[in-house]
């Protein structure tokens, strides 16, 4: 067990030091804590003595003078949170003095925190409203009972045997030859065209010799006494 001095004000900073504003009409109180104090009791304790109904109470207390001359002028001032500090405060004031500040945070921050609480809220009820009335009403795409967008299941039954082979998908019938899909033209057949001069023979330069076997003799821009003197040729 260890004997603290409780005190209420707020904390400010001066010359870049943390020091504690003590509310005087307020007073100070003693308090005795035993080594298994919580946090909750602290926090009861310091509403009780100082009848403040606000849930936002900070429990604060300097670092002893020895430790601070070892460390920065600005060093904050240190929160109790949780069981943890409580534990770690009881086992400082065995061997320093201790005050016990305190204080009711800025409102400033309670503002912002309420309006962070109501976001948040008020967003997952409007999610949780906006769910639950697509799931009633069946908005949207429903496939509970196996149909979409509002269509007729009974358009999609066929009847075994009932005009199978008329069916068509996109404009191709069921029954459809997809052997001959994807080939093309053999390229090396060419079309005889302008009077019997092929589509490759057209392609080739002023002068240039065809690469088809059949047409070894035969040079572009050679000219024919007559069709059948060509037709030999060929």
């Amino acid at each position: 067990m260890v004997l603290l001095v409780v005190v209420y004000g707020e904390w400010a900073i001066q010359d870049k030091v943390w020091q504690f504003v003590v509310d005087n009409l307020k007073g100070g109180r003693l308090c005795f804590f035993s080594d298994y104090c919580t946090h909750c009791y602290l926090l009861e304790m310091a509403k009780d003595e100082y009848k403040v109904e606000s849930n936002l109470v900070e429990i604060t207390y300097s670092l002893p003078e020895s430790m601070l001359q070892h460390m920065a002028p600005d060093t904050p001032p240190m929160h109790v949170t949780n069981d943890r500090q409580v534990q770690n405060l009881i086992e400082l004031s065995r061997a320093h003095v201790i005050r016990l500040c305190v204080s009711i945070r800025l409102e400033m921050d309670c503002d912002v925190n309420n309006d962070c609480g109501r976001i948040l809220d008020s967003g997952c009820e409007e999610y949780t409203d906006v769910d639950a009335e697509e799931c009633e009403d069946g908005d949207g795409d429903n496939y509970g009972d196996g149909t979409g967008n509002g269509a007729n299941e009974e358009d999609h039954v066929i009847e075994d045997g009932d005009g199978v082979d008329d069916i068509k998908i996109d404009g191709v019938g069921i029954n459809e030859d997809y052997s001959v899909y994807g080939k093309v033209k053999d390229e090396d057949q060419d079309d005889i065209t302008f009077d019997g001069v092929g589509g490759s023979e057209r392609c080739l330069g002023e002068g240039a010799r065809s690469k088809s076997t059949w047409s070894d003799g035969i040079f572009v821009g050679q000219s024919f006494s007559s069709k059948d003197e060509l037709l030999k040729e060929l």
